[in-house]
């Protein structure tokens, strides 16, 4: 399972990292993000498949796919803003990451991730962690939790690559 997270992570990684050197407008970085969330649900729909493999568990709000799969909209925008922000600071600060600087890489993305989903998810994790509340705040909180994802890839794009 991590190699094909890896491998997601590199080849949208590198998309992101791509668009940003051939100066797209972020019109069409929001396009890539778009793609980069779907993208995500066809990995994860593969994944949960697997019997088991994982599970999301608890309470979980926007959940696109039910039964056995379980699968939770809010997840693929928080893993897609934190690889958006981490890509967006490594093309920012490119020339700190050539030559052995280039290791760095291997800590920015995953600090990057871990600080999106320490930011944002708080609404989500409310509602995982709260099995009696109502369906309407559940998703409230899924909805909110998205919002606050879209408005780090917002702020990637405004103060970070200042598109």
């Amino acid at each position: 399972m991590l190699i094909v997270w890896w491998s997601y992570v590199a080849v949208i990684g590198y998309m992101i990292y791509d668009a940003l050197c051939n100066n797209w407008p972020a019109r069409k970085l929001w396009s890539l993000y778009a793609i980069s969330v779907l993208t995500d649900i066809a990995v994860e729909i593969v994944f949960l498949g697997f019997g088991g493999l994982y599970v999301y568990y608890g309470n979980q709000p926007l959940v696109i796919i039910g039964g056995s799969v379980n699968l939770p909209l809010w997840w693929m925008f928080m893993n897609n803003a934190g690889l958006f922000l981490g890509i967006s600071l490594i093309y920012r600060y490119r020339h700190l990451f050539e030559g052995w600087g280039s290791l760095l890489i291997l800590f920015v993305l995953p600090l990057t991730y871990v600080a999106v989903d320490a930011a944002t998810a708080m609404p989500a994790a409310f509602a995982i962690n709260s099995p009696g509340m109502s369906p309407i705040l559940t998703q409230s909180l899924g909805v909110l939790t998205c919002l606050f994802c879209v408005s780090v890839v917002w702020a990637s794009m405004r103060f970070v690559l200042k598109r």
